[in-house]
């Protein structure tokens, strides 16, 4: 899912600092505060992240104001409890330079070059005192390289027939029919769609009360489905905007079976992402920042992670029975251990793990769509035996020739099957689309990762 924070009028895809320092800002405003839990239950993430939420609002204040020492002393607070932000680090860089602290901020970017990411260092202001040392040209050009193409081009099918404003953020295999169903986020419905492009109806939009379609899981004859009203999606009305729930659809006739929705509370939710593990379904919500499990009692989701702790949850993936990998966009991967509810970030010291949206787990590996950053990517991560740290990140796909904004995926014969053009990125500032011969039709490609 592209989260709602990109909805902001100054969209820059390139300088992740802005747009996720605009998120905390939105988060902070936006969210009320989890009262503490026992310590036994969540040992240690919660202060943690508390702690590092208020340093990392200092860092926007402080750089709305131009105070180079608040944003050193802040970022530098914020990276001693998550060490592995890029943003933080190019936060920090800047106000190096700033300070006449050359040295130091180069050596921050290189630290940056070598994540892989990219950042336009020669617009950036805040860097200008950098521009005259040798070894600036030099960071220009790795940043610059970090940007090319990799990886394989294949494509599955173009969904010809399906409007182009389509917008599909999930897409899953329907191995009953040999087809696939993608869900719409504009239109609040789901197709299926054979390996020719053409699409027949699957859920009639609205039907059974869904709202924008956005994760999908699918298991035996059930189709389990996250919707949220977002103001993406066409016609809704306003009380709708903010509402969020788990859907289950018979996977043969598309019937919706029931539905179960987060309780009004006041504050935006965006269940988006949605996880089957034995007899539980699992949910995470985007805005809101919590995650649910639906047991099998099936009377209510029930929050597993309170709203208001994590930033944004996106992506998750059953590491085993007991544990769940869960991609905070803004913060990277952490882990949940869904009996007890103890949570803990899953340190990287390789790569960079923010803006995942997209995870899925494969041959004990996780496989990633990340696409809050620059260059958008396609990952595969590695644990350690313990899985308890990020051992290795391995790229297998970046910035390919046919992407836009890549969303989520579905792993099937052992290649992964991703929505490379979501358009996502193609919503204006009040949620509008360009016109439909300005649009492509959903392109689906295919990944091999045996």
């Amino acid at each position: 899912m592209e989260p709602l924070w990109e909805q902001a009028p100054a969209r820059d895809k390139d300088n992740l600092m802005l747009r996720w320092l605009a998120l905390i800002a939105l988060f902070l405003a936006g969210c009320t505060p989890v009262a503490p839990r026992p310590s036994a239950e969540l040992p240690d993430a919660r202060a943690e992240l508390q702690a590092f939420r208020g340093h990392y609002a200092t860092v926007r204040s402080a750089l709305a104001g131009d105070d180079a020492s608040a944003v050193l002393a802040a970022s530098e607070a914020a990276l001693a409890l998550m060490p592995d932000l890029p943003n933080l680090h190019y936060a920090r860089a800047v106000a190096l330079a700033k300070l006449g602290r050359s040295d130091e901020a180069l050596s921050e970017l290189d630290h940056m070059a070598a994540t892989g990411l990219a950042f336009r260092i020669a617009q950036e202001p805040g860097l200008a005192a950098l521009r005259s040392q040798p070894r600036f040209a030099a960071l220009v050009e790795q940043f610059e390289a970090n940007r090319q193409p990799r990886g394989p081009i294949e494509l599955a099918f173009n969904a010809s027939g399906l409007a182009a404003d389509f917008i599909p953020e999930s897409i899953l295999r329907d191995e009953a029919n040999g087809r696939w169903w993608l869900g719409s986020v504009r239109h609040a419905r789901i197709d299926a769609v054979d390996q020719g492009g053409a699409a027949y109806d699957f859920v009639a939009a609205g039907d059974g009360g869904l709202l924008g379609v956005l994760g999908m899981r699918a298991l035996g004859d059930t189709l389990w489905v996250a919707s949220a009203g977002l103001a993406e999606t066409a016609g809704i009305v306003k009380a709708d905007i903010g509402r969020s729930g788990l859907f289950e659809i018979d996977a043969r006739s598309g019937r919706v079976r029931h539905s179960w929705w987060l309780p009004a509370d006041g504050q935006m939710h965006a269940l988006g992402d949605v996880l089957v593990l034995g007899s539980d379904v699992f949910a995470s919500d985007g805005i809101g920042g919590g995650i649910y499990r639906l047991d099998a009692a099936r009377a209510s989701l029930q929050a597993l992670v309170a709203p208001g702790l994590l930033l944004s949850p996106q992506g998750m993936a059953a590491l085993d029975g007991r544990r769940i990998v869960i991609a905070d966009y803004p913060t990277g991967l952490w882990l949940l251990d869904h009996e007890t509810g103890a949570l803990r970030r899953l340190p990287a010291d390789t790569g960079a793990l923010t803006g995942i949206d997209g995870l899925y787990a494969h041959q004990g590996e996780l496989i990633a769509i990340q696409n809050g950053t620059a260059p958008k990517r396609i990952l595969r991560i590695r644990l350690d035996a313990a899985g308890e740290r990020v051992a290795a990140v391995e790229v297998l796909a970046q910035n390919l020739l046919g992407w836009g904004e890549p969303s989520l995926a579905t792993i099937h014969d052992g290649a992964l099957y991703y929505i490379a053009n979501s358009q996502w990125d193609r919503f204006d500032a009040n949620a509008q689309l360009p016109p439909l011969d300005q649009l492509d039709p959903p392109r689906v490609m295919r990944l091999g990762l045996d």
